[in-house]
C-alpha cells in the first residue's frame, strides 16, 4: 500500500508538468475549451476536502467533493481539479482561467460552460478583464424576462428552429434563441404528469381535513404536508392556496401554466464570439459539445473507470486519485477512437451532425451504425462489441513464466495464442504484443 501512495505522491508533484504537455499537444490559441463540474461522494467522514452539499448523485447524506474537468471540443481531457464539496460552481472558474493563461500560455480561447458556471458576475469579473471569449446559456428566469419584454415571440419558431436576437441588457453580445420540438413535447408531457400527481396528493390531504374520525385541523400540520407535496413535484408556482381555520382550498393557476408552456423546448445561448468567427449554427454546435464532458464524467463514474469508492483522507491523495482517473480516461478516449471499427460506435455521426439542416434537432444514428448494431458486425464482417467486452477479450491473453526450483534448469515462458480478432485489435492500437 505504501508503494502505491508513494507513486500517487510522485505523480501529483508532476501534475502541472503533465497537464502543460497535454495542453501543448491539444490546445492552441483560438480553440474552444469545455469546462464542467460534477460531484463525487466519499466514503468515511474524515476527508479534508469532503463537505456536505447538494450532490448530483443523490447521496446528500455523504461527504462529497467537486471535480472540474477541462476538455477540448472533441472531449479530450487536458486538466482536472478537485474542490471542496460545497464550493459554488461559479467560484471555480477563475482558477481555470489562470491555469489556461499562465500555465498553458494561451491568450485567446473560448470558454464553453453551462449556465450554472458562467454567470454574469463571472463574465464581468473573470473573463472580460482577461480578454477571453465565452459561450453559455441563459437561465429560465432570464428567458422569461426576454419573452415578457418582447425580445422574441414564440411564433418565431413556426418557420425556424434558431434565430439571433438583440437586447439592451446584453450589449456587445450575441443571443441565439433555439427551440427543440422534441424537448418541448417531453417537457409538456412531464409537466402534465407532475400536475396530475400534485392534484392527487392535494385531494388526499384535503380528505384528511374533512374525515369524520380524527380530522386534521392544525393549520401548521396542513401547511407542512402541502409544502412538502409541492416541493416534491416542484409545482408550487402553478397553484393558488387558501388556508382557513383547519381547512384549505387550492386551485391551479392557468396563466402560470400557460406562461411556463410558452418556454417549452426554448433555450437561449449567449456569446461574445463575433459572428464572423462562429456563425449561428457553429455557436449552437459548440455549446452542444459540452455533452463530451458529460460523457467523460459518465465513463469516470459509472461505465469503465469507477472513480468511486474513494476512501482517501488527505487532500493530496484525493487530488492524485482524480488525476490518475483523468489520465486513465485520456488513454481510454484514444483507445475508443482507434477501436471504433470494432465497436458499436457511430463513426459517421460527426459528419452527420455537421451536415444536418438544423443544429437544434437531435440527429439519429446513421445507416451504417444501425446496420452494425443489428448485424453485430462491421462492413468487413468483423465482430463488433462494447469497449468493456473488448477489454475482457484481451484479458484472456496471458504470459506465464515457470521457474524451476533447481536454478540450473532454464525457466519456461508460455504465451497464450492470440486469435485473429486480438491481432486486429493490436493492429488498430498500433501495438506489438510481446
Amino acid at each position: 500500500v505504501e508503494s502505491f501512495y508513494a507513486a500517487m505522491d510522485w505523480l501529483l508533484e508532476r501534475q502541472s508538468i503533465i497537464e502543460k504537455k497535454l495542453a501543448k499537444r491539444h490546445l492552441t490559441n483560438g480553440v474552444l475549451i469545455l469546462y464542467d463540474l460534477t460531484t463525487v461522494y466519499l466514503e468515511g467522514s474524515k476527508c479534508e476536502l469532503g463537505r456536505y452539499g447538494h450532490g448530483k448523485e443523490g447521496r446528500n447524506n455523504k461527504l462529497q467533493i467537486q471535480v472540474g474537468l477541462l476538455c477540448t471540443q472533441e472531449g479530450i481531457p487536458v486538466s482536472v481539479q478537485v474542490f471542496e464539496g460545497n464550493t459554488g460552481e461559479t467560484l471555480t472558474l477563475q482558477e481555470q482561467i489562470l491555469k489556461v493563461k499562465q500555465q498553458f500560455g494561451l491568450t485567446r480561447v473560448v470558454f464553453v460552460a453551462d449556465r450554472g458556471i458562467l454567470r454574469d458576475i463571472r463574465i464581468r469579473e473573470d473573463l472580460a478583464p482577461e480578454g477571453l471569449d465565452w459561450i453559455t446559456a441563459l437561465r429560465r428566469p432570464d428567458i422569461r424576462d426576454l419573452l415578457l419584454r418582447g425580445a422574441f415571440q414564440p411564433s418565431l419558431f413556426d418557420e425556424v428552429d434558431a434565430a439571433e436576437i438583440e437586447d439592451s441588457q446584453y450589449p456587445e453580445e450575441r443571443l441565439v434563441v433555439c427551440r427543440n420540438p422534441f424537448q418541448a413535447e417531453e417537457r409538456a408531457r412531464r409537466r402534465s404528469e407532475l400536475l396530475e400527481a400534485t392534484d392527487k396528493g392535494m385531494k388526499a390531504i384535503y380528505l384528511q381535513t374533512i374525515r369524520k374520525r380524527n380530522p386534521m385541523k392544525d393549520d401548521g400540520e396542513i401547511g407542512m404536508k402541502v409544502g412538502a407535496l409541492l416541493a416534491k413535484y416542484g409545482t408550487g408556482k402553478f397553484y393558488e392556496l387558501h388556508f382557513e381555520q383547519g381547512s384549505y382550498s387550492y386551485r391551479q393557476k392557468p396563466r402560470a401554466i400557460e406562461e411556463d408552456a410558452n418556454l417549452d423546448g426554448i433555450y437561449i445561448l449567449r456569446t461574445s464570439v463575433p459572428k464572423e468567427t462562429l456563425n449561428t449554427q457553429e455557436t449552437i454546435r459548440a455549446y452542444h459539445s459540452l455533452s463530451e464532458v458529460e460523457t467523460a464524467f459518465r465513463c469516470l463514474k459509472t461505465l469503465d473507470l469507477q472513480i468511486r469508492p474513494i476512501y482517501h483522507r488527505l487532500t493530496d491523495r484525493v487530488r492524485a486519485h482524480a488525476f490518475v482517473c483523468m489520465l486513465a480516461y485520456y488513454v481510454e478516449w484514444h483507445m475508443r477512437k482507434d477501436l471504433a471499427p470494432l465497436m458499436n460506435t457511430d463513426e459517421g455521426r460527426k459528419d452527420a451532425v455537421a451536415q444536418a439542416p438544423s443544429p437544434v434537432r437531435s440527429v439519429g444514428p446513421t445507416e451504417k451504425a444501425v446496420s452494425k448494431r443489428g448485424r453485430k458486425r462491421n462492413q468487413a464482417g468483423e465482430p463488433v462489441q462494447d469497449f468493456r467486452d473488448i477489454l475482457r477479450s484481451l484479458a484472456s491473453l496471458t504470459r506465464v513464466e515457470c521457474r524451476p526450483k533447481n536454478p540450473k534448469l532454464p525457466s519456461i515462458t508460455r504465451t497464450s495464442i492470440s486469435a485473429p480478432y486480438h491481432r486486429r485489435v493490436f493492429e488498430l492500437l498500433e501495438i506489438t504484443p510481446l
